[in-house]
């Protein structure tokens, strides 16, 4: 709601009251630049309440001219905040989670691709919503579209044994199990609690651990593999979506709000930039899929790799 109001009143401060508050910035500034000119900030004063006396609606507008700039500057940092900031949310209660920083996430990045092979994915890129979801039907069972979905980022993974998905009442989000050789993903079946993207994005997360347990490479502590396979979800592809699925869902109709993942999509952005600078990904792609404001720190994040993908495809346009 804060979103909405601010950038309401942004533009039309921008369109109305900019000009004024210009001209009145610059009295002010002409003033007091006079006043320490000729050794008389008296003066300054002076001035400041023969503008006044008399007028009431011109301090009015003063005070508001002074509302106005704080409102102008301190509203971008507000509106922006939860894209800049690297404290984990999610996991509030956690300490292990709430205290990420791009250092730990940086060396897990760089031990996948350390451990997993030069080529672990059938394309190099992130897999947008909409490839994921062709063959979804709507109308259909939840289990047969989740399964579908899951199909296509086996197939995207080089999984040559596709896992089955079963859907269930009572389990929170999602869950990987593996009982004598079967695997199985386990997805919680309420849409009414976690809508279709947060669905697809618990998905990649399981696949993730089937795809790491298909690699043998496991961390013994619950939480850092947990954070392992976060990041090998982006790592391998399924980046945007988790950084749409692991956004808050409101439901105004059972009046609740539901947050699947164990971090953030401000941490899982920060995931993708580095991925996409250690697996050499177009960022044009990215750019190009991912969703505002994070497109534009995209932009700016990956202007170097930006730079050289141009370039060389330049080259690579001159010798063809």
């Amino acid at each position: 709601m804060f979103k909405i109001v601010y950038l309401f009143f942004f533009c039309y401060s921008i369109l109305g009251f900019l000009p004024t508050l210009g001209e009145t910035l610059k009295g002010l500034y002409d003033n007091l630049k006079y006043s320490i000119k000729i050794n008389s900030i008296q003066r300054f004063w002076d001035q400041m309440s023969k503008a006044v006396k008399g007028k009431p609606f011109n301090l009015v507008v003063g005070y508001y001219h002074l509302g106005l700039l704080v409102f102008l500057i301190a509203g971008p940092y507000l509106f922006f905040k939860q894209y800049l900031t690297e404290n984990n949310d999610s996991n509030a209660d956690n300490k292990f989670f709430k205290s990420l920083n791009n250092s730990e996430i940086g060396k897990h990045v760089i031990f996948l691709n350390q451990n997993l092979p030069n080529k672990p994915t059938e394309k190099n890129y992130q897999l947008t919503f909409q490839k994921v979801t062709v063959n979804v039907v709507e109308n259909s069972p939840l289990k047969e579209n989740l399964q579908s979905v899951a199909d296509i980022m086996c197939k995207h993974l080089k999984m040559t044994k596709p896992i089955k998905v079963m859907t269930l009442s009572n389990i929170d989000a999602g869950k990987y199990e593996s009982i004598d050789g079967m695997k199985c993903i386990y997805v919680n079946e309420g849409l009414e609690t976690q809508n279709f993207e947060q669905k697809v994005a618990v998905l990649a997360h399981e696949i993730s651990h089937y795809f790491l347990d298909s690699h043998h490479i496991y961390f013994q502590d619950m939480d850092k593999n947990e954070l392992l396979t976060e990041i090998n979800a982006v790592y391998v592809g399924f980046g945007l979506l988790l950084l749409d699925g692991y956004e808050v869902m409101d439901n105004p109709e059972v009046n609740m709000a539901s947050k699947v993942g164990y971090v953030n999509s401000k941490i899982i952005f920060d995931i993708i930039v580095k991925t996409a600078k250690i697996r050499k990904q177009n960022p044009e792609w990215i750019i190009k899929n991912i969703r505002f404001p994070y497109n534009l720190m995209a932009w700016y994040q990956l202007r170097d790799l930006l730079k050289a993908y141009r370039a060389h495809r330049k080259r690579a346009q001159k010798t063809a």
